[in-house]
């Protein structure tokens, strides 16, 4: 497999994931990530996400139908 590097946009999802006791969509995610990178767009936040859990650096869990992150991967 080969190895993606680590965007700084998808540096600052993680980190924003780590940082909230929540399990945000990506629409939260962008919002909070544009205040601070009003470049980001809701596709990049979207692939990032979906990168980052595809390597199990994040939960994609789906609630009611819609698909929650959660960047803390211990039990609880």
């Amino acid at each position: 497999m080969s190895q993606t590097r680590n965007t700084y946009q998808r540096l600052k999802i993680l980190e924003y994931l780590r940082s909230v006791k929540t399990h945000p969509t990506a629409e939260i995610v962008y919002e909070a990530l544009k205040k601070d990178m009003p470049t980001i767009s809701l596709a990049t936040v979207y692939r990032n996400l979906n990168l980052l859990a595809k390597q199990g650096e994040i939960l994609k869990l789906e609630i009611s139908n819609e698909f929650h992150f959660d960047g803390d991967k211990s039990y609880h």
